[in-house]
């Protein structure tokens, strides 16, 4: 909660500081690998982000919004294969809880990925 609330009032230093003490203090918590991809992906640290939402999808394979936010990482740093792999597998896999502008931007980012040409 507290890393949450940092990275909500953009102190994402602060955020990373609290995750990694997170996965320090229990590996095997999937959300606390998430949330730290979420501080990378802010930061366009993109590989870091995409290690950390794999680990938590590995740890916990049901975490549909590891699932979207590996998509969204892959389709901003250019891989499209893995982008739709991962936002197909949200979709396909989500439980009908997710935010509808969730699912809008995964359609979305499949739609224009689909359309691009060369990548």
């Amino acid at each position: 909660a507290l890393g949450n609330l940092y990275l909500q009032y953009e102190h994402p230093s602060h955020a990373a500081h609290v995750f990694k003490n997170g996965v320090e203090n229990n590996p095997t918590w999937a959300r606390n690998y998430h949330d730290l991809g979420l501080v990378y992906q802010g930061q366009k640290r993109l590989e870091k982000a995409i290690s950390n939402f794999e680990k938590s999808l590995g740890l916990d394979p049901a975490n549909v919004g590891a699932a979207f936010n590996l998509g969204m990482a892959h389709a901003e740093r250019g891989a499209k294969r893995d982008a739709l792999r991962y936002l197909n597998a949200y979709l396909v896999n989500r439980t009908g809880t997710e935010d509808p502008l969730r699912i809008q931007a995964a359609h979305e980012m499949i739609h224009r990925l689909e359309t691009e040409k060369g990548r």
